[in-house]
């Protein structure tokens, strides 16, 4: 497993108050327990994190966001920007929105930017993980480079 952390947010009874759950060197039972116990409440996301890249721009962090049958995916990089989005092609994006996390701040996506595929989102993660790549069996935007960053651009 090339994954070094696994960071679980947790609000309490989904009240407003949060901590984190740091697992070091996860194993692969330790992140689907993770994932399936997503709830967009009170487990509302988790950081998959591989060891820090030379570059920044480098692909990091895999955040998963949401449950209840709809998830949100996506790559960060070194500063934590997000850099890559899953995207369903076969689902609608406009203006109505699905809210997928409901505590504290909350986040709502598009449908087209989220995953209905429990098996899906879990061959993603383990795909990370084990690898350190985005599992190219899936559709992922690249979201906007900074300025002048596009010469840095991450690796896949």
């Amino acid at each position: 497993m090339l994954a070094v952390e696994l960071e679980v947010i947790v609000y309490p009874g989904a009240g407003t108050g949060w901590h984190r759950e740091v697992t070091a060197a996860p194993t692969w039972p330790q992140i689907e327990a993770a994932v399936r116990r997503l709830d967009r409440a009170e487990y509302p996301f988790l950081n998959i994190v591989l060891p820090r890249a030379e570059r920044e721009a480098d692909l990091w962090v895999l955040n998963v966001i949401g449950g209840q049958g709809e998830y949100g995916l996506s790559g960060n990089d070194g500063r934590w920007r997000e850099r890559w989005r899953f995207r369903d092609p076969t689902r609608p994006c406009g203006q109505d929105l699905i809210d997928i996390w409901i505590t504290d701040q909350g986040a709502s996506f598009e449908e087209a930017y989220l995953c209905n595929d429990l098996a899906v989102v879990l061959r993603v993660c383990r795909h990370f993980a084990e690898t350190g790549q985005l599992d190219e069996g899936v559709a992922w935007e690249r979201w906007p480079a900074e300025p002048g960053a596009a010469a840095d651009g991450p690796r896949l």
